[in-house]
């Protein structure tokens, strides 16, 4: 078709009817526009073809990022998960701890007061009963803030 298109095209219309002209001429364009039907029709389809594998290529690849990337996800979703459980139990922990220190001044504070006259140790030691005191009132704030 493209070799016959070309060989119509090519040659002169020299001829002295008009009627053969004319259907030379209309000759060729019916064979020019059926080549450039075909030469679309080829383009698009090979065009399609050549393209689908660079692009399945790049598919493939973007399933492996996701496949890699849920894995990662699901482990650091696992460690944080771990991560709450070992504060849970440092909570927990902190917390016996703020009552237990908490009634160990409330006792002494108790038994220093059945004492009333204090020694000069005893003073320090009542000092650092209230510094004790203090922190735990603190470390209770922050459990009970969460």
């Amino acid at each position: 078709m493209l070799l016959s298109t070309y060989r119509t095209g090519s040659q002169p219309f020299l001829d002295k009817d008009t009627n053969a002209v004319t259907a030379r001429k209309d000759a060729y364009e019916r064979g020019n526009d059926s080549l450039l039907y075909g030469l679309s029709l080829l383009g698009t389809v090979l065009g399609y073809y050549f393209g689908r594998i660079p692009a399945e290529k790049s598919a493939s690849a973007a399933r492996k990022d996701a496949s890699r990337a849920r894995g990662e996800l699901a482990a650091k979703a696992e460690r944080l998960l771990k991560s709450e459980t070992q504060l849970q139990r440092v909570s927990q922990g902190a917390e016996r701890l703020v009552n237990s220190a908490g009634t160990l001044v409330k006792k002494t504070k108790q038994d220093a007061a059945r004492h009333a006259t204090l020694g000069e140790g005893q003073q320090e030691q009542t000092e650092e009963l209230q510094n004790v005191d203090r922190d735990v009132r603190d470390l209770e704030g922050l459990l009970r803030r969460d």
